[in-house]
């Protein structure tokens, strides 16, 4: 198979994955993959060409397998039935991290007297802070009217209100901006799921929660603590619940200001695919050991369907022989 002129530009200390010899060496060395999902997988509700039979071939391969993803508007529940109507079968809530049922643990580890929140975000964000047992208040109109200054003077805020969290909200808009300002300024901790700026969507980048964070902190005058990838507490923990040895285990991720930065951050190996945010031209000029850059660059994750077909048939193969 011929090197894949779409890599070409990547310094060497970044491994091209472009053969069937480097592909089958990357599918052998590791035991636990962990994958980013938009961009990586899918993008939106389209299947991203041959990643998730390669998901499913590594499954069938004994390979474990973990999903990682900054997206809050989905909880662990609904990402299961996602992958499920994808033909990924069997992966439990346990097998997923989402940057909304990450930011509901780190409330009730590290505010353990904050019982109730204001949040800005969707439902799946929502029924993983319910599922902690926090009480959440949010503008119920969608979208939210907007405010005056009279309203803002009266401070129209639930006094209960210990942390004011916030993931991606396709309504977000000014009454949410003063409600989330007023509770902050108040001495609400102020809580991010993710820093992501944007996620392309065709040609074009769509805003993401990070342009909402940096609204609300210019509004406020605090900063927000961010739970989110790159934050390695996410992958330090999965590794640790899951017995996971960091020089087996390797993070596949679209973009390289949150995935890659994440697995380097956590101490594994990192993959870059180019289906989705980051470019090769945000590749050239990586320096060697630097925190964006990755381990390995493929041009998809399906580019591994071949050695990771032949991985599962030989799976196959020893476990009818050890039956026989």
């Amino acid at each position: 198979m011929a090197a894949s002129p779409l890599m070409e530009g990547a310094g060497d200390h970044i491994q091209r994955v472009d053969t069937l010899e480097t592909e089958r060496a990357l599918v052998s060395k590791y035991e636990a993959f962990v994958f980013d999902c938009d961009g990586v997988l899918w993008g939106g509700s389209h299947a991203i060409e041959g990643s998730l039979d390669t998901v499913k071939a590594l499954r069938r391969a004994g390979k474990r397998t973990f999903f990682v993803t900054n997206n809050s508007s989905k909880s662990r529940r609904q990402y299961c039935v996602k992958l499920e109507g994808f033909g990924v079968h069997g992966v439990g809530v346990e097998d997923i991290v989402t940057s909304g049922s990450a930011i509901a643990a780190y409330v009730k580890l590290s505010h353990p007297d904050v019982q109730t929140v204001y949040m800005i975000g969707e439902e799946g964000l929502e029924e993983e802070l319910e599922m902690v047992g926090l009480r959440v208040v949010k503008e119920e109109a969608r979208p939210a009217p907007g405010m005056t200054e009279d309203e803002f003077r009266e401070n129209v805020t639930d006094p209960e209100v210990g942390a004011v969290v916030v993931g991606l909200d396709t309504s977000f808009g000014f009454r949410q901006l003063c409600v989330a300002s007023s509770y902050i300024q108040s001495g609400a901790h102020f809580l991010g799921t993710n820093p992501d700026v944007a996620d392309r969507v065709g040609s074009l980048l769509m805003p993401g929660t990070g342009p909402m964070l940096t609204s609300i902190q210019t509004a406020s005058g605090v900063a927000p603590v961010v739970v989110g990838k790159p934050n390695p507490l996410l992958i330090r923990q999965l590794m640790d619940q899951n017995g996971l040895a960091a020089s087996k285990t390797l993070m596949v991720g679209d973009r390289l200001d949150t995935d890659i930065m994440f697995g380097n951050a956590g101490g594994v190996s990192s993959a870059l695919v180019l289906t989705g945010v980051s470019e090769m031209s945000d590749v050239v000029g990586l320096q060697a050991g630097g925190d964006k850059t990755p381990t390995y660059l493929l041009e998809r994750l399906g580019a591994l369907l071949p050695a990771a077909t032949e991985a599962a048939e030989a799976a196959t193969e020893t476990s009818a022989v050890a039956k026989m």
